[in-house]
């Protein structure tokens, strides 16, 4: 058996963890989740955070063109970062039409809020507001780290601890890996049933599914899409952002679109999601590789082919999202 092979062999962990190819993987909460709970998953969760804020306003007014922009971020370095290169973006952190709400004052619930970077900068910049975000995972920032007017609360969507129509904007993101259909329909019951009449709800999801993907990628896209099945899930579910929205039954006024995600073209934009989309692809190789039948030096130079084809083929992705109130 060579060294990598062995690498893949799960070994189990004390308080809930497992060790799968070199990863930290949780063995309680969301049993469903693929993806690892560990240090560098958690840089890559913050990466991805700031990249999907570029994103959603096509690029920067105002970025230093220094190395911070490539490093894998931590949480002592997400504060500075930001505060350095991304000062200039307005409302890169949703598109619900809540923005007086917020400066006046509501009670928000970031759920799935994984290192809670989405609460912690929402925190900063409407301190009139309250804001709790909500995971299974219990990767929240120190206390230090933490405004006044946040909180952070170990739990599951699937059963949330809230009194009925205690919020009144409701926001979560990708949790495509987290939830079976089944789950998705009671996802969405806990989240209206937290949330108050004339309160809004704002759904945002990454895509696997490329445009003009090079061949080397459809493999891995159909080992993920296999990969999930086995586990219950549909990763093409949450693409319908509007359509869970719309099967409660209560939510109104929806509106729902998608950003475009360009791979490795479209100037500084596109080399940053790249980097984004590599890192989940590397997050994914202990779940994937099996079902490839690769090890891990086959994996790591398939990554590298996929990558130079999105630059070659200019493959880009589309990131839905969908927002409504409650009636």
């Amino acid at each position: 058996m060579s060294t990598d092979d062995a690498s893949l062999i799960s070994s189990d962990l004390a308080n809930g963890f497992k060790i799968v190819g070199k990863r930290r993987y949780m063995t309680s909460g969301n049993k469903r989740y693929l993806l690892p709970n560990d240090d560098e998953e958690i840089g890559r969760l913050d990466y991805q955070h700031y990249v999907m804020r570029l994103v959603a306003f096509g690029g920067l007014k105002e970025i230093s063109p220094s190395k911070d922009t490539d490093a894998r971020f931590s949480r002592n370095s997400y504060h500075p970062f930001a505060l350095k290169n991304f000062r200039a973006l307005i409302h890169g952190n949703f598109q619900s039409p809540i923005e007086e709400r917020l400066e006046a004052g509501i009670r928000v619930l970031d759920l799935g809020t994984g290192t809670g970077i989405w609460s912690i900068e929402m925190a900063v910049e409407y301190p009139a507001s309250t804001f709790v975000g909500t995971d299974v995972a219990t990767v929240f920032p120190t206390h230090d780290q933490i405004p006044k007017n946040c909180s952070f609360v170990q739990a599951n969507t699937l059963q949330l601890p809230f009194e009925d129509a205690s919020f009144d904007f409701v926001y979560q993101r990708f949790m495509g890996l987290a939830f079976s259909p089944s789950e998705w329909k009671i996802a969405m019951k806990e989240i209206v049933r937290v949330l108050k009449p004339g309160g809004w709800i704002e759904i945002a999801e990454g895509n696997f599914k490329m445009e003009r993907p090079p061949a080397a990628y459809e493999m891995v896209y159909s080992a993920v899409t296999a990969m999930t099945l086995a586990r219950g899930l549909d990763i093409h579910l949450p693409g319908g952002c509007e359509g869970l929205l719309v099967d409660t039954g209560v939510i109104v006024d929806i509106t729902a679109d998608y950003i475009s995600v360009p791979m490795g073209w479209h100037g500084r934009l596109g080399e940053i999601c790249i980097q984004s989309f590599g890192e989940s692809l590397a997050a994914l190789s202990s779940v994937v590789m099996p079902v490839l039948g690769v090890d891990v030096k086959e994996y790591e130079e398939m990554v590298r082919e996929i990558l130079i084809g999105f630059r070659e083929k200019r493959t880009w992705s589309k990131a839905p999202y969908a927002f409504g109130m409650k009636r």
